[in-house]
């Protein structure tokens, strides 16, 4: 279950990753996420606030994330 768990947040992170580098900003909404991953609604806004909560994301506008120091870093090892 947890390696289940890994993935899916290498997922988000992959994901988050590539939109923020699309955009002019560097960041993404949960929206954005959704629209990506094929997700329903409000299933994305939960991923981030847990993965803003482990320190991957951070919020620095209401509602706009991007990935933290730690999130590329994770992405980095996972070799994704």
């Amino acid at each position: 279950m947890e390696t289940w768990k890994h993935e899916r947040r290498l997922s988000y992170l992959k994901n988050i990753d590539e939109i923020c580098s699309k955009d002019p900003m560097g960041l993404t909404i949960p929206m954005d996420i959704e629209d990506k991953m094929g997700l329903e609604p409000k299933v994305a806004q939960v991923m981030m606030n847990r993965l803003q909560v482990m320190g991957l994301l951070e919020s620095p506008y209401r509602g706009c994330y991007r990935l933290t120091g730690n999130g590329r870093k994770m992405i980095r090892e996972a070799g994704v």
